[in-house]
């Protein structure tokens, strides 16, 4: 008949787009694994030369091997290392950051490597960190989602060493009480398509790129609901953080930013330096912190102890947030 004529047209040509789309996956983990092998010598050849003299390099000693990245279809490698050279260049405890840095590159390396014993989520999360982008549309075809009312907790928004501006927007489900990161960049004057404001309620569906620690997401629409009611958090030292962490940096080794709130902080200063003290004494490593938020943290604890929310990046901590009087202040 017709229909079973037009049936099977219609099979035969979405075989064939499967058999393109296949063979084009296939010829790019080729150009892949070339840019890999190349990145691991030229590793390699670092290391044996030591970082001595790392410093004193030009930025072109970097960007040449992150443009072969990018031609080799690895994307997030060429951004990495162009982070490193900010890295070299702008910070005083450069040689730690860049030891710490070169390793998650080499981790990266052998997990591509031996990339048939990964497992499914965390092998596309490779792929996702290494430069494959997912359409947000096949992100929601997946069908990883979490439906909850979700806390806007944080965000941050800059230019990234490609000059793009971006914005992370942290949210937390209330009666779940799982992260997500909404992650957006613009061109030029354009602006984010949807917007967050700090403390908001949010009833939604939360679309999760694979990953074996979900955490970057996607949200179609939302629904703002009262913000009466905040959930009562659990207190959590900073201590508390560190073992939650190290699980999740064993499962997933090159896990970026992870969302953190600590409880009963504490700030201490003298005349040149201000610090950051969980309940249990343990100084918390922050980033450079701008003045104007030092003084709010003061302001906002008034001596006595803040419950604050932010980001860790693996070594140091940027407060976003502060939990008050069941309110969210965006610092």
């Amino acid at each position: 008949t017709q229909a079973s004529k037009q049936k099977k047209a219609t099979s035969s040509t979405d075989e064939k787009a499967a058999k393109a789309k296949a063979k084009r996956w296939q010829d790019r983990l080729s150009l892949m694994q070339n840019g890999i092998s190349e990145l691991e010598q030229w590793l390699g050849d670092l290391i044996r030369q030591g970082f001595a003299n790392v410093n004193l390099m030009e930025p072109h000693y970097w960007d040449q091997v992150a443009s072969k990245m990018t031609n080799a279809k690895l994307s997030g490698l060429s951004t990495q290392l162009k982070e490193i050279s900010e890295q070299v260049r702008r910070q005083e405890d450069w040689i730690e950051q860049l030891a710490l840095s070169l390793g998650g590159l080499y981790i990266q390396i052998q997990a591509f490597n031996k990339r048939e014993h990964l497992p499914p989520l965390l092998l596309e999360h490779l792929y996702s960190t290494l430069g494959r982008n997912l359409r947000k549309n096949d992100v929601i075809e997946l069908n990883l989602n979490v439906t909850d009312q979700w806390i806007v907790m944080g965000k941050k928004e800059g230019i990234d060493v490609e000059g793009r501006s971006y914005r992370r927007v942290w949210l937390k489900g209330i009666h779940q009480e799982k992260y997500a990161l909404i992650l957006d960049y613009a061109f030029g004057n354009k602006s984010y398509e949807q917007q967050f404001l700090i403390g908001s309620i949010l009833q939604a569906t939360v679309y999760y790129y694979p990953a074996q620690t979900p955490m970057r997401a996607i949200i179609k629409q939302f629904e703002l609901l009262s913000q009466e009611n905040y959930p009562v958090f659990t207190k959590l030292s900073f201590q508390d953080f560190l073992n939650t962490y190290a699980h999740h940096i064993a499962q997933t080794p090159w896990l970026k930013q992870f969302p953190v709130y600590i409880s009963d902080v504490i700030i201490r200063k003298d005349a040149h330096n201000h610090w950051l003290l969980d309940r249990q004494g343990f100084i918390i490593p922050t980033e450079h912190l701008k003045q104007a938020t030092l003084w709010k943290l003061m302001a906002l604890s008034g001596g006595d102890t803040i419950t604050v929310f932010g980001e860790w990046d693996g070594s140091k901590f940027t407060p976003l947030s502060v939990l008050l009087d069941q309110r969210i202040i965006n610092l």
